[in-house]
């Protein structure tokens, strides 16, 4: 079991730091509470998926928007 935890920050240096750090510590918290709150739905949920992986591939459907966004510097 693994848990991927991404919060933007690439490039800002330690602008706002202290809150991504804050959260990233709230978001693991509340994911290993719910975990530990439900381990025999969490594993129900494990072999699950699981058992439908094994079946075979699953349609994956893929989408990309193309925009743009105004970046500003204040």
């Amino acid at each position: 079991m693994s848990y991927l935890i991404e919060t933007r920050g690439v490039g800002i240096g330690l602008q706002s730091y202290q809150r991504r750090v804050a959260t990233h510590y709230l978001l693991a918290k509340a994911v290993l509470e719910a975990s530990a709150a439900d381990p025999a739905g969490l594993r129900a949920r494990i072999d699950a998926a699981r058992a439908a992986a094994a079946v075979g591939p699953l349609e994956l459907i893929v989408s990309h928007r193309l925009g743009e966004r105004p970046i500003c510097c204040r």
